[in-house]
């Protein structure tokens, strides 16, 4: 018997770049660190709303 193959890389990387290496998207909570919780859930709201009536 032969020995089995653990691993193999071979056209992993080009396969990686095909459609680019992309940065992970942050949650909207954390884009905004120290903002009035107040607030931004009013802009929530008032976005949800405007959609609404399109």
């Amino acid at each position: 018997m032969s020995k089995s193959k653990v691993h193999t890389s071979r056209g992993n990387c080009k396969k990686n770049h095909k459609n680019g290496i992309k940065k992970c998207r942050l949650p909207e909570n954390a884009r905004r660190p120290g903002m009035n919780q107040k607030y931004i859930r009013n802009v929530h709201h008032a976005r949800v709303g405007t959609l609404a009536k399109e």
